[in-house]
């Protein structure tokens, strides 16, 4: 039996015999090994050569964002909150924080702010510079050694994303022997410290980014598969329901409409059924059966319905009432958003 000092956790028991989870976060994507020969030579944005590790050995995070995603910045700032942590470990960890988008940039040097000092932040102008790592959601993380080995990756955000992530730097800075960092990869947290979630939740989560990436090809074929993968999963709900949406999308409306057809079969109660057909009412022209469907619909519950309302009204030519309908829509929708995590 081992004890090993976490940072936030106090001592953690490593014990062969009890095998408690690490992270809900899956091993999402993880079955193609990025192609990792060299590390590009590039600046950080504030045009300095970035020195990828700083000391032999270290570890180095490469965090790949997207400001405007809330999951990709919450990742983020837990990942700077931890890594302040392990600095009183003498963690030999470094963080590299690589953004396609410069106008956030400022945004983001704030963020890492408490750490500048192990941290930098990358403008990439074209994801061919790091084409290697296979980027396709954010946040994409990946953990290296000074061999430029990967010995973790991460797409998505879990609620144990951060500690992993140290875990993984310690190892790979040779701060941590193979056999302790597995256990943990493998899975040795007390389950009072994890949220968990199914692995086709976290999929649904990172299809959901990817769709607000303007991903929603791809973002279709990532949940199609994850839900063919885990059809008894206690996300299917919810799976099905970004799956019709992300047909709309496409105006897909026959995938659209099958989608539709198989969430009222299994989850006849599901409370958005009567906006889903609206929206494949309207995706099809047919406006009365969307005014019907969204008749005794209560905006200040359900405020899809201002939107829908607007889109009909837009459909017959009322522009100035859709514009209004539209506004109390984003109106109420900010009032029901309380919290921005």
């Amino acid at each position: 039996m081992k004890w090993i000092p976490i940072v936030g956790l106090g001592f953690l028991v490593l014990n062969p015999v009890a095998r408690l989870r690490l992270s809900s976060l899956p091993d999402l994507g993880q079955n193609q090994e990025p192609v990792v020969k060299e590390l590009p030579p590039v600046k950080d944005v504030r045009g300095r050569e970035v020195v990828w590790f700083k000391e032999s050995p270290c570890g180095l995070i490469l965090y790949f964002h997207q400001p405007h995603l809330r999951y990709s910045k919450r990742g983020l700032e837990e990942l700077v909150a931890q890594l302040q942590k392990e600095k009183a470990l003498q963690s030999r960890t470094q963080l590299v924080v690589v953004i396609f988008d410069s106008s956030n940039q400022e945004e983001v040097l704030q963020v890492v702010k408490p750490i500048e000092d192990l941290a930098q932040v990358v403008y990439a102008s074209s994801r061919e510079v790091f084409q290697g790592f296979q980027v396709i959601a954010h946040p994409t993380s990946f953990v290296l050694n000074a061999q430029s080995e990967v010995v973790q990756k991460n797409r998505g955000y879990g609620p144990q994303l951060a500690l992993r992530l140290a875990v993984a730097g310690r190892f790979a800075a040779g701060q941590m022997d193979r056999e302790t960092f597995e256990s943990l990869e493998s899975g040795m947290l007390p389950e009072h410290v994890i949220k968990k979630k199914s692995k086709l939740h976290l999929h649904v989560e990172l299809a959901r980014n990817m769709a607000l990436e303007g991903k929603i090809e791809a973002a279709v074929e990532e949940l199609g598969q994850a839900m063919r993968d885990s059809p008894q999963d206690q996300a299917m709900e919810a799976a099905m329901e970004l799956m019709f949406r992300l047909h709309c999308l496409l105006k897909d409306t026959t995938n659209a409409e099958k989608t539709l057809d198989q969430l009222k079969s299994l989850y006849p109660t599901h409370p958005n059924l009567a906006l889903l057909a609206c929206r494949l009412a309207l995706l099809e022209g047919k406006l009365e059966d969307a005014e019907n469907l969204l008749a005794p619909i209560r905006p200040r519950l359900f405020p899809e319905a201002n939107l829908l309302r607007g889109i009909l009204f837009e459909a017959r030519g009322d522009f100035r009432e859709a514009a209004t309908l539209y506004r109390q829509q984003l109106e109420l929708q900010v009032l029901q958003t309380t919290d921005n995590s």
